[in-house]
């Protein structure tokens, strides 16, 4: 599996092909604050607070970071590079659906 850091044994290999994808192999796996998301992130915004506003729902602090800046595709180098293999864009997609919702 691709990683921007060197957590895996995948480096050690000698360069075969493989196809990669984002399978989590069945399991679930932790949300941890590493870092990454915001050294591959594009824009001028904190992804992970974003993602753990958008997932507890509060408006509020969601509104104060962004989210009216951002939209899920933006998300996607995010969702590939992840350790945690975090879903951002469906986070994100509901968040903006909960806003839109609660806004009307």
């Amino acid at each position: 599996m691709p990683s921007i850091y060197k957590t895996s044994f995948s480096w050690l290999t000698n360069g075969k092909p493989k196809d990669y994808d984002t399978n989590l192999n069945g399991e679930e796996r932790a949300f941890v604050a590493t870092g990454e998301m915001e050294s591959v992130f594009p824009m001028d915004v904190y992804p992970m607070q974003l993602i753990k506003e958008c997932l507890i729902g509060d408006i509020e602090k969601m509104e104060k970071l962004g989210i009216y800046e951002v939209s899920p595709e933006d998300f996607g180098l995010i969702d590939y590079s992840s350790s945690s293999k975090i879903e951002a864009q469906t986070i994100i997609r509901e968040g903006l659906d909960y806003l839109y919702k609660e806004t009307q």
